[in-house]
C-alpha cells in the first residue's frame, strides 16, 4: 500500500506536469477519490496481466514427444486426423492426404509451410523407422498462448501419407484456430503435390 501511494504521488506529478495543472488543481487531483480509485484499478490490472503472462509461460512448457500423440488431451481445443477413427477429433469434411511424392519432398513442403506461418517455430524432429515426426509450436501474438502442431510423414513404396494433430496447451477452447491452421496446411500440400485421399 505504501508503495502504491508513492507511485500515486509520482503519477499525479507526471500528470500535472503534462497537463500544466497549478498547485490548487494538483491538490484537488491528489485528494480526488475517483482519480485514486482509477489509479489503483489500473495498477491491479497491470499486475494481473503480468501475473497471467508469467503463469501462461510457466504452465505451458514445451512437450518433448518421441512418438506421434496417441490422442488429443482435450477434444474441445484439438484437431486430430489419423487412420484411427476412434481417436480422431474435429475432422468433419477432412480425409488423410496421400501424396505421389517421396517423404523427403513432403518433409520439405511441411517445413516451408510452418516456417512461413506467423509465430511458429520447429521444436523437434524424430525418425521413427521410415516415418518422420515433426513438432512445431505456434505462439499467439498477445498473451503468448502456445499451440502444438504434430505432423507424421508416413512413406510407402510409391506414395507418402500424412497424419496431423494440432492442439492448445492451455484452456478448454481454441476458437477453431488449430483446425484452421491444419486445414491451411492440408490445402498447402494440395497445391504443391498430387494428392489423393483415404
Amino acid at each position: 500500500i505504501i508503495q502504491l501511494r508513492l507511485w500515486y504521488r509520482i503519477f499525479i506529478v507526471i500528470i500535472s506536469n503534462n497537463l500544466g495543472l497549478n498547485n490548487h488543481r494538483l491538490v484537488l487531483w491528489y485528494s480526488s477519490k475517483v482519480v485514486r480509485i482509477l489509479f489503483y484499478i489500473f495498477c491491479f490490472g497491470v499486475t494481473f496481466l503480468l501475473v497471467l503472462f508469467i503463469l501462461v509461460h510457466l504452465l505451458a512448457l514445451d512437450p518433448k514427444p518421441h512418438q506421434f500423440p496417441t490422442k488429443c488431451k482435450k477434444v474441445t481445443n484439438c484437431i486430430r486426423l489419423t487412420t484411427d477413427n476412434k481417436t480422431n477429433v474435429d475432422v468433419h469434411g477432412l480425409k488423410i492426404p496421400v501424396l505421389n511424392d517421396n517423404k523427403d519432398e513432403v518433409y520439405a513442403t511441411t517445413e516451408t509451410f510452418f516456417a512461413d506461418y506467423p509465430g511458429t517455430q520447429p521444436l523437434s524432429q524424430h525418425n521413427l523407422g521410415n516415418n518422420i515426426l515433426l513438432h512445431f509450436r505456434t505462439i499467439t501474438s498477445f498473451f503468448g498462448f502456445a499451440d502444438d502442431s504434430y505432423v507424421l510423414i508416413i512413406p510407402s513404396d510409391t506414395t507418402t501419407s500424412v497424419w496431423i494433430q494440432g492442439e492448445s496447451r492451455l484452456g478448454t477452447s481454441d476458437f477453431g484456430v488449430n483446425r484452421a491452421r491444419m486445414v491451411e496446411y492440408l490445402d498447402y500440400l494440395k497445391t504443391h503435390h498430387n494428392v489423393t485421399y483415404i
